[in-house]
């Protein structure tokens, strides 16, 4: 992730834009076609990468929009009421998103 992230600053100084991560949403598939172990992985990977890419915003001084925090529910999945289909986040959960960075 560090070495992401670094690319990513270099980019935008490269270009002279001010840079802000966001973070992918939890997940709001459906997992019941995959094993419990397997559904419990994919999930977790989304919390770990959420996470590291926050460490690493936070490490480059940079400001990190937690969109993983703003529609995360019961259990690791996301709040029905974030999300417009299994894919798309509700623009609602955007800005509260937006907001909590302090925007």
């Amino acid at each position: 992730m560090q070495r992401y992230t670094d690319w990513v600053v270099d980019a935008a100084n490269q270009r002279k834009l001010d840079l802000i991560l966001m973070g992918p949403p939890a997940r709001a598939v459906a997992l019941n076609f995959v094993p419990p172990a397997v559904a419990r992985q994919f999930l977790e990977l989304v919390e770990f990468f959420n996470s590291e890419l926050r460490a690493a915003a936070g490490r480059a001084g940079l400001i990190y929009v937690d969109l993983y925090d703003a529609t995360v529910g019961p259990h690791r999945r996301g709040r029905e009421d974030c999300f417009i289909d299994t894919t798309h986040v509700q623009p609602s959960a955007v800005a509260a998103a937006i907001k909590a960075a302090g925007f």
